[in-house]
């Protein structure tokens, strides 16, 4: 055996067991994150309805959310065998965690840039520990990136996953249309050398891939006139231009300070945009050369702005994931067939620093995978801390009250009592006692989740003055336990919280500072009250 060979088979092993010893901590970690944190809002709102639903309660429950189905349909299987809200941050981590060790031993890169990839906030915490759809598209992506170079041997199953990435979140839409783009390409171009039988798998996967973007859109439709998406803006090129800046500036600080971009001076929250302005330029400037991925990473592009700044808003969670579509589209590169131009000489008339600035770009252009991961190993080397922190916070402290709320109710008040519910944001305390009576007066009905529909689609009111307090009356009159929920705005997360008291008092109100619940008693004479 060659010194060679020898030298291969050392480098080989060293390298198993360093991804062996990264996918051990990395599921440690995060485990002990997962099986500590508490759900939030948004959370515990999918599980809700997902529990609280047959299949088709929750296809018509889409209208209102404005997301796909396929993660409330994975909670619903949970559910009906009997488990409780605390599985789903583990699901969370076990999807992720597979998406973690398909990276480690498929992707076409170097154990460093494994490490930074899946220690990135991400892999650490936003997908792994906090349980919401992105850990699908992730997983799909990873799928597919593996999937892309026999995609015209396996035509049916590369059209199942684009069927399936579609229906994990509507920010991947970009990203699937140019995918069936090209498989409808694919199959012109190599219809007549084709025999008929992979000219008729082709058909089927294309077919598969049509179908899984119309369960997407069929239950979705006419949610964009009802769903609260937050943003609502008048479209005008100063506009346009505007939410670009944004969608940069909130997708660079949200990556490396979490959602406490307040934090920051306004001038370095304006340098971090500029700089991450860059890195993307360069990232498409060195892309260019591989076609397909290059039009997918900026279809991709359009779709998180719009999802992100005109839809909906930035989030980091969404901010890893378009950081991720970089590594998805260096992945699929390695099957495809870069097209080179020689370069023109340049004009002597170039001034010196702009002369040597476009030598070293078309030097770093020469050699595309060592520049491409160089850009990319920056920022994911940077988006570490914040992952790093959000996860060791979790394990020290409370992400949310939620639990420690409704182990209160449950062990505080008489069991047929009325929890009334003076905000929308109340999903969190419901999933963890289902048994509890929570009565909304935005609604006025008993409710486990919300609608999440515009004030103007449903019977929903926000201001106290124009709160039905007489159907109050009428709908809470002959119960003899009646409290109300106390809130206050979280100046961290930005959601509701409740006031906890941990003195287990359930007079007096909450300091909002202190994070205490506060519950106030109300007796069956509801009338004299100030609330009714």
């Amino acid at each position: 055996m060659s010194e060679d060979v020898l030298k291969r088979d050392r480098t080989a092993g060293r390298d198993r067991i360093i991804l062996i010893g990264m996918f051990v901590v990395y599921a440690v970690l995060t485990l002990i994150g997962a099986l500590n944190h508490e759900v939030w809002f948004d959370e515990a709102q999918a599980w809700n309805i997902a529990r609280d639903n047959d299949i088709p309660g929750i296809i018509a429950q889409m209208a209102h959310e404005g997301h796909p189905f396929l993660w409330f349909f994975i909670l619903h299987l949970f559910a009906v065998m009997g488990f409780t809200v605390d599985i789903i941050p583990v699901i969370s981590w076990f999807i992720t965690s597979v998406t973690v060790a398909l990276i480690l031993w498929k992707a076409p890169f170097k154990p460093l840039m494994k490490g930074v990839i899946i220690f990135s906030g991400g892999f650490l915490f936003y997908w792994s520990v906090t349980s919401r759809p992105y850990c699908l598209a992730v997983l799909f992506l990873v799928l597919l990136a593996m999937a892309y170079p026999k995609r015209q041997e396996r035509p049916v199953v590369f059209g199942l996953l684009v069927g399936l990435l579609a229906n994990t979140h509507i920010m991947m839409c970009g990203l699937v249309g140019m995918l069936g783009i090209y498989m409808i390409i694919d199959l012109f171009k190599l219809w007549k050398s084709s025999s008929m039988k992979a000219n008729i798998m082709r058909l089927i996967g294309l077919a598969v891939a049509g179908i899984g973007v119309l369960v997407l859109v069929i239950p979705l439709l006419g949610s964009f006139k009802s769903v609260n998406v937050g943003n609502e803006r008048e479209l005008n090129p100063s506009m346009i231009a505007q939410l670009i800046y944004m969608g940069f500036q909130d997708t660079s600080c949200q990556m490396l300070f979490d959602s406490r971009m307040d934090i920051l001076p306004s001038v370095v929250s304006y340098i971090i945009t500029m700089l991450f302005g860059v890195v993307f330029i360069l990232l498409m400037i060195l892309l260019r050369h591989y076609r397909r991925p290059f039009f997918m990473q900026l279809l991709f592009t359009v779709f998180y702005i719009v999802t992100s700044e005109v839809l909906w808003f930035s989030l980091p969670v969404r901010a890893f994931i378009y950081l991720f579509g970089f590594v998805f589209c260096y992945w699929i590169a390695q099957s495809e067939q870069p097209v080179f131009r020689t370069p023109k000489p340049l004009d002597e008339k170039l001034s010196k620093p702009l002369r040597k600035a476009v030598e070293l770009l078309r030097k770093a252009d020469s050699s595309f995978k060592r520049s491409y991961l160089a850009l990319l190993f920056i920022y994911y080397v940077a988006a570490i801390p914040a992952g790093a922190v959000l996860l060791f916070s979790d394990y020290t402290q409370d992400f949310s009250q939620s639990k420690k709320a409704a182990e209160f109710i449950s062990s505080e008040l008489p069991e047929d009592s009325v929890i009334v519910v003076t905000t929308e944001i109340f999903s969190q305390y419901t999933a963890y006692i289902p048994e509890a009576r929570f009565y909304s007066i935005n609604y006025n009905q008993f409710l486990s989740y919300m609608f999440q529909t515009k004030p103007e689609k449903a019977e929903y009111v926000k201001k106290t003055e124009d709160i039905d307090f007489r159907r109050v009356y009428e709908d809470l009159k002959d119960y003899e336990h009646i409290y109300i929920l106390d809130f206050s705005e979280s100046p961290v997360h930005g959601y509701y919280e409740p006031v906890y008291s941990s003195s287990g008092s359930l007079l007096g109100s909450g300091n909002p500072s202190d994070d205490r619940i506060s519950i106030f008693p109300y007796d069956v004479e509801i009338e004299a009250k100030p609330y009714f």
